[in-house]
């Protein structure tokens, strides 16, 4: 006999709550003692599942964010083609210019050409793009004493 997968156990806690859902529409809501247990085993089941939510996307976020990408870089390669998808590793930039970096952060927008992004505010997503984008091409990197730049690894998957 085999072992069930987790998609197998997510199916029958689907079905669960789908008789959960039509157990409620057929609750004799005048009932208050079986109304309130009926909304107490409900109540706890979330707080269950919501721990569990926090479980699963943790050992989700630890693959996508580490142990695939450290596997993949310690292989030399950053995509695997594989049955059930293309799973590739990339890099997000998020640059920010913080309070007391500013002048110094603005001045090297205006000295490489990238003063454009300079209006009473730079936008986090345009300028993180365009420092990407600066960094791809010249492989010069702002100093950190006029912004912050933060790389997180992520693994994508797409279909075949």
């Amino acid at each position: 006999m085999t072992e069930p997968t987790l998609k197998d156990a997510l199916q029958a806690l689907n079905k669960s709550i789908q008789r959960i859902a039509a157990a409620h529409n057929n609750l004799d809501k005048s009932n208050i003692p079986d109304l309130l247990d009926f909304y107490k085993q409900v109540y706890d089941s979330e707080n269950i599942l919501d721990g569990l939510h926090k479980t699963l996307s943790g050992v989700k976020d630890r693959l996508s964010y580490e142990t695939i990408p450290d596997t993949f870089e310690s292989m030399g390669i950053d995509a695997v083609k594989a049955k059930n998808g293309n799973f590739i590793v990339g890099t997000r930039f998020n640059a920010s210019i913080p309070f007391d970096k500013r002048e110094a952060g603005y001045q090297w927008l205006r000295d490489h050409g990238l003063a454009a992004l300079i209006t009473p505010t730079v936008n986090a997503k345009s300028l993180s793009s365009a420092i990407k984008e600066y960094i791809e091409t010249t492989a010069v990197e702002p100093p950190d004493d006029c912004m912050s730049i933060h790389r997180q690894r992520y693994t994508t998957i797409r279909k075949n």
